[in-house]
């Protein structure tokens, strides 16, 4: 009778252990996905894309192929730079039964990206619409789906989405339409079809007034067709909305003042606007060129030198300072240049998007990160 006892007790002994290390194995498993999450996490933070993808995937694979995680992997995969494994990880999980109607969305408008990022723009446009049949338009699903009709030229199907995005969403886009008319515009114009061209801008500027590219670009296309008292009119009539970027509107005028063959409608305007701000280094450095072109050269250097000193890490000033230098021939204006060079200069991304922070080197109508139009604002040193 003790024997059996024995037996029984050593019997639910060993199944003790075995659920006790059941039990921790599943705490194991986890805390081992929670770490993989966190460690992902911190390789994208710190740009180690390769690292961080080697991660995810062992967290799909630990997962058991989680949609929501392939998902994810799929979008670091292209965001990488890795389009067919991007193109493999969605289609496999669009081929999944039983998947809901918004997941199913989502992978249809990260499929869509996919497509339009290899340059399969009726695979995307196919994509993209049968997500949206399924979802509605979604922000993400707007995004690709604007660039993907832009790029087909197919600019009216563009503004409809958008349009549906808004107000499906609650938020105004008439500003992003605008900058999607001022697009269209200037892609007519490439292919030299100019009314075509300034009827886009012009639609731009009815959808949001302050359209800078699409103010400038109307400018362009009444100077092109010789009616250049018409461009100088309209341009100040638009000054208001050059607020920050006051340069643009002087570079403009400088332009307008050639075709008129009228110097001093820019010239004047130009200097008033520097004795109101000295370090708008910018419209410094268009009065300068301006005068560089027209002989004024004593006058235009030093113009150029005080934009150098306000802002000596742009290599535009430069430029203009190397011209001026081989037009006049001036050994002792070079030795000062040279001098200030080698003490002065860094050059750096001077433009940054206040929305998200991302730098480029030049004026951007749209951040290429976050996507907000008209945040570039010029950095200070």
């Amino acid at each position: 009778m003790t024997t059996v006892w024995v037996i029984l007790a050593a019997i639910l002994l060993t199944l003790g252990v075995i659920a006790l290390l059941a039990w921790l194995g599943r705490g194991t498993e986890q805390e081992s996905r929670e770490l993989l999450l966190a460690r992902t996490m911190g390789r994208l933070f710190e740009g180690d894309t390769e690292q961080a993808l080697e991660d995810l995937r062992a967290l799909y694979r630990r997962s058991g192929q989680d949609a929501g995680i392939g998902l994810a992997l799929g979008v670091l995969f292209r965001r990488s730079g890795k389009i067919r494994m991007a193109l493999r990880t969605h289609l496999g999980l669009n081929t999944r039964p039983n998947l809901d109607d918004p997941m199913r969305a989502l992978i249809l408008t990260e499929l869509g990206a996919d497509y339009l990022e290899s340059g399969l723009l009726e695979r995307a446009r196919q994509s993209l619409e049968e997500a949206q049949a399924l979802a509605g338009p979604t922000e993400h699903l707007a995004r690709y789906g604007q660039r993907t009709y832009a790029r087909l030229g197919e600019w009216d199907q563009a503004q409809k989405l958008v349009a549906a995005y808004g107000k499906r969403a609650g938020v105004d886009v008439k500003q992003r339409m605008a900058m999607l008319r001022n697009e269209q515009g200037e892609s007519e114009w490439r292919e030299q079809r100019l009314d075509e061209a300034d009827t886009a801008f012009r639609k731009a500027l009815s959808l949001w007034s302050g359209c800078l590219p699409a103010i400038l670009n109307h400018c362009r296309y009444l100077r092109h067709v010789e009616k250049a008292a018409k461009a100088l009119t309209f341009l100040n009539k638009q000054r208001k909305h050059f607020e920050g970027h006051e340069w643009l509107y002087h570079k403009e005028a400088m332009k307008i003042a050639m075709a008129l063959e009228d110097h001093q409608v820019f010239v004047e305007p130009a200097k008033t606007r520097l004795q109101e701000d000295p370090d708008d280094w910018r419209t410094r450095a268009v009065l300068g060129s301006f005068l560089l072109e027209t002989g004024a050269f004593e006058e235009a250097g030093n113009y150029l030198r005080e934009a150098l000193e306000i802002s000596p890490q742009t290599l535009l000033l430069h430029q203009k300072m190397w011209d001026l230098i081989l037009r006049v021939d001036d050994l002792d204006r070079f030795r000062v240049y040279r001098e200030f060079v080698r003490h002065s200069v860094r050059f750096s991304d001077p433009y940054e998007c206040r929305a998200c922070g991302f730098h480029s080197a030049k004026l951007l109508w749209q951040c290429p990160s976050c996507f907000q139009d008209g945040g570039f604002v010029e950095r200070k040193i």
